[in-house]
């Protein structure tokens, strides 16, 4: 299982990587880098925020146990 996710890690760091540049450039020409960086920042906070809100559903979607089961005791 720890493969799977530093090799799905791995991938979505390099696409990242050669996606960044396609997709940031229309939006750096005509709003401007500062506005840009500002955009991505609220959609990531966003993002962040929905899937706080529905974790408990996403955990359950893809059949996900972490967080139900309750930690040990010290």
């Amino acid at each position: 299982m720890r493969g799977r996710a530093l090799g799905g890690l791995t991938t979505f760091m390099l696409l990242g990587q050669f996606l960044s540049p396609i997709a940031a450039q229309p939006f750096r020409q005509s709003i401007g880098m500062a506005a840009t960086y500002g955009l991505t920042g609220v959609l990531l906070a966003t993002l962040a925020a929905l899937i706080w809100m529905f974790k408990k559903q996403i955990c359950h979607a893809v059949r996900s146990t972490v967080g139900s089961i309750p930690p040990a005791e010290l």
